[in-house]
């Protein structure tokens, strides 16, 4: 029963150690929302427990301590329920707990009723247990993966589609969306799903697989940066109060008659004073500028234009872009320099919105300006 320390055991222990560190952060920061800083510290907590099992076997220390085995699977099934609050929070206007939420720790619960009667075996039961397990023979652990993963995944699935789904609702909000895509939040979610395939593979295709150990060394990294990146990261609406007058237009108060005098009002002012040169313009700051209500100004926009608002204003920007492109006095200009200086944070938006609303790239217009002046 001498342990066996090697470097992806020594990985996975330093990984639970720096996870179990940055839950402890999370759950008592003071800095961001309270509520978002627990839920995405709970969130983490599986990777931890789940490095600290791997570590335990894959070092033979599980034979030495047989009481630590499968001390952490109700919590590792926690995993899920804290992601999809957390994701929702983030992502959502109006979200609050209410007590049919704790249905979601029937799953936690099923399974801690399972363990107890192996928690209550003797040291050397769980020593033949835990034998059996690293010589590669049949366990009830097997199992219990199984039903872990259809769990897990079930939540993963649903976190996937409020992701999809915050990603088109920003777009009725603000004018650029880099900074609210949470695309860290995406790779969190990701991350739990390599986590849980490692679960499967470690114990399948052997305990002491470098494999095992590569994607152990995996989930430390991305622990830490995704958790940090959390750490300062507030719910997306959380300062768009105005975000939640918006709604669907079945029950509108606006006349046609001040609809379609907001439309031109809107038309003449994108044009005259070019408000989309901002590129943290969002809904309410255009309707405040406009001194027009933000649920009437969504719905001229949805309803007159047929666009959200983020394509609404990156079609002027791209015509403004289009116009500097061809223009000799933006010729010291570089494409990407026009870019951002009608409005948008990046290459990528760039060429995204460009060729969406153009058809073409910027590159390709500039080059039409330089073959004008060669011919």
């Amino acid at each position: 029963m001498t342990p066996n320390f090697d470097v992806f055991s020594i990985i996975m222990f330093l990984g639970m150690t720096q996870g179990l560190f940055l839950v402890f952060l999370l759950l008592f920061n003071k800095k961001g929302t309270l509520l978002t800083n627990r839920l995405l510290g709970l969130s983490i907590l599986p990777f931890a427990l789940h490095l600290f099992q791997n570590g335990m076997l894959h070092s033979r220390l599980m034979l030495l301590y047989p009481h630590c085995m499968q001390v952490a699977i109700p919590l590792l099934l926690c995993g899920g329920p804290s992601l999809y609050f957390y994701t929702k929070v983030m992502t959502s206007r109006e979200f609050t707990f209410k007590p049919i939420h704790w249905l979601h720790l029937i799953g936690p619960v099923a399974m801690l009723s399972y363990m107890i009667p192996f928690y209550f075996k003797d040291a050397e039961y769980k020593r033949q247990y835990i034998q059996n397990i690293l010589d590669g023979g049949w366990s009830d652990i097997y199992v219990l993966m199984a039903c872990g993963i259809v769990y897990m995944t079930g939540y993963l699935v649903v976190c996937a589609q409020l992701m999809i789904r915050h990603l088109r609702r920003v777009k009725h909000f603000f004018s650029s969306i880099e900074d609210v895509q949470l695309r860290w939040l995406r790779n969190l979610i990701l991350l739990m799903l390599v986590s849980i395939i490692s679960a499967v593979i470690y114990p399948v295709f052997g305990l002491h697989s470098n494999s095992s150990g590569v994607v152990a060394a995996f989930i430390a990294l991305m622990v830490y940066v995704i958790g940090y990146m959390g750490l300062n990261q507030h719910p997306v609406f959380e300062r768009y109060e105005a975000a939640k007058t918006v709604r669907r237009y079945e029950t509108s108060d606006l006349a046609p008659e001040r609809s379609i005098e907001y439309k031109e009002k809107l038309t003449a002012f994108m044009h005259d004073k070019k408000p989309f040169l901002e590129s943290q313009l969002t809904l309410s700051d255009l309707a405040d500028q406009l001194a027009i209500p933000v649920r009437h100004l969504s719905q001229v926009i949805n309803e007159h234009f047929h666009q959200n608002f983020f394509d609404f204003v990156n079609a002027f920007r791209v015509e403004e872009a289009k116009k500097r492109l061809l223009d000799d006095a933006y010729k010291h200009f570089t494409v990407l320099a026009v870019g951002l200086d009608v409005g948008f944070n990046s290459k990528s938006a760039f060429n995204a919105a460009f060729k969406k609303h153009a058809g073409v790239t910027p590159s390709e217009v500039r080059r039409t300006l330089d073959y004008s002046k060669s011919a």
